[in-house]
């Protein structure tokens, strides 16, 4: 299994998905965008992860702190199930219990942006509800250069002599 050098993805979403079970008691299944399909029946929460489109990138990669946005869509079969678990999330995430938790694994929320009701074609074809909204997270890369970062003309920022 490929271990990434940059960031820990994998620590990420264990550490979501156990914030998210804890909220909702571990009684709606969870699943990332691309394993949603899997889910076997209603209620269900799905998670996606996206760049931060306003985000401006540093050169410096180094220890980087950088935004994403976390998308959450509820699923059920009625709106009133699917609008509580979306407003016990959102409500809840804010929660210093819940943040705290999110920062043991390095995740920092910022903030929760709410969206309207989706009346997804896909929704309204099979009669469910889906309600969600995005969460801007900050993450602080792990990654450290070998080699020395060059910070003005004829020297780098481990110069002593500057």
């Amino acid at each position: 299994m490929y271990k990434a050098k940059t960031y820990d993805w994998d620590n990420f979403a264990k550490g979501l998905v156990a914030v998210l079970r804890d909220i909702t008691n571990n009684q709606v299944p969870i699943y990332s965008r691309t394993r949603s399909e899997d889910h076997k029946g209603y209620p269900f929460i799905v998670y996606d992860l996206r760049p931060h489109p306003d985000i401006i990138y540093s050169v410096e990669r180094t220890h980087e702190v950088f935004d994403r946005i976390i998308s959450i869509d509820c699923w059920a079969e009625s709106d009133g199930e699917a609008n509580g678990i979306a407003d016990d999330l959102q409500t809840l995430l804010q929660d210093f219990q819940y943040r705290e938790q999110l920062n043991s694994y390095g995740i920092t929320l910022n903030k929760i942006e709410e969206r309207d009701h989706r009346s997804e074609a896909l929704a309204s074809f099979l009669q469910v509800s889906n309600y969600g909204f995005d969460m801007v997270v900050q993450l602080v890369r792990n990654y450290t250069s070998k080699y020395p970062n060059i910070t003005q003309y004829g020297g780098s920022n481990n110069d002593t002599n500057n």
